[in-house]
């Protein structure tokens, strides 16, 4: 059964840390501005933004019954990793300029998936390397995806049409996929 807490001074650091580091994000006091950051503890640590209504039921509620669950997923942590989940990707993307935006044959794959090429890329940020994360949006700025760089952005010129260029990590389309 899940414990519900407030989340601790370490956790909150090592989510700052990660999201900084993985996808260059540095203004997440803002994102937590208008949140409760609880933890909800089992076989790992699920992170969860409640609204201050929300956290104040809780309090009161605490200690007559457990929640099943509350608020919005925004990641979780295992072997003190923080793994950002597509809601917290969601969630942070406002705030992130620089993003990839796809084609409609890129918008198609990664929603199956797949990772993706050259073609399927519409624009790409500024400053990319290797290993670098980012998110993936269709033309109209909806998150589909996070996907890792495999190349360099000097290297693209030079790639053959169908070589793989980003690694699709998660995407909106595993919550149709999830039942096969």
């Amino acid at each position: 059964m899940l414990q519900f807490r407030e989340i601790n001074a370490e956790e909150l650091n090592l989510i700052k840390e990660q999201l900084l580091f993985s996808l260059k994000f540095g203004e997440f006091e803002e994102v937590i501005s208008s949140f409760k950051i609880i933890v909800a503890e089992g076989d790992w640590r699920e992170i969860l933004f409640i609204s201050e209504g929300i956290f104040k039921i809780f309090q009161a509620f605490k200690e007559v019954r457990n929640p099943y669950f509350m608020g919005v997923h925004f990641g979780d942590i295992a072997k003190n990793k923080f793994k950002i989940s597509l809601e917290g990707i969601t969630l942070i993307s406002e705030y992130i300029e620089e993003k990839t935006i796809l084609s409609s044959s890129g918008e198609k794959k990664v929603l199956y998936g797949r990772n993706l090429t050259k073609n399927d890329l519409s624009a790409l940020p500024t400053q990319i390397q290797k290993n670098d994360m980012s998110i993936l949006v269709n033309n109209e700025g909806e998150v589909l995806a996070l996907g890792k760089y495999l190349v360099n952005k000097e290297e693209l010129e030079n790639l053959k049409r169908n070589q793989i260029i980003i690694k699709n990590i998660m995407d909106k389309g595993w919550y149709l996929r999830k039942g096969r």
